[in-house]
């Protein structure tokens, strides 16, 4: 069983054009990339305000450390 992360994006809170034009630019390039350095993003959930990002869960703490 495949242990995964998930990245939850409340759309209220953000602008409108990081939703509609920054945001499924950053969502495809992480979908195409494939390598072993790079957690892998297994899929994508959207909601009514929320956008669920579903990835790799990285053991060992945050990706910051």
């Amino acid at each position: 069983t495949e242990v995964l992360a998930v990245k939850i994006i409340n759309r209220k809170k953000l602008p409108q054009s990081f939703i509609t034009k920054f945001f499924p630019r950053e969502l495809a390039m992480q979908l195409a990339m494939d390598h072993p350095n790079l957690m892998r993003t297994h899929s994508v959930v959207e909601r009514a305000e929320h956008i669920y990002i579903f990835m790799q869960f990285c053991h060992g703490g945050d990706v910051y450390g």
